[in-house]
């Protein structure tokens, strides 16, 4: 888990988020498709049980994306929110 300067934790780094989201929206599906129809054609073996797998990964690896995105907007929420309250203040004062 990184933590920002700001004592904000986040939790995934940017890297590893992009990797993550990329995998879990483009990687991970069209593997499950390849495998699933190459079951089909050649004949592999487990092609369900293999194709589950694989969609249980994808799925988990898009929770924690989700996750990651769902932190850093109320991070981001939470700092706008404290800059707008001294941005009143000062126009008070």
């Amino acid at each position: 888990m990184s933590v920002r300067k700001d004592n904000h934790r986040l939790i995934l780094p940017d890297n590893v988020y992009s990797v993550l989201k990329f995998a879990a929206l483009w990687v991970f599906p069209e593997l499950m498709t390849i495998y699933s129809l190459g079951a089909v054609l050649f004949d592999w073996p487990n092609a369900q049980f293999i194709s589950a797998i694989i969609a249980s990964i994808a799925s988990v690896t898009g929770g924690l994306a989700g996750l990651s995105t769902h932190n850093y907007r109320a991070i981001k929420t939470k700092v706008i929110d404290e800059e707008l309250l001294l941005i009143e203040k000062e126009s008070i004062q």
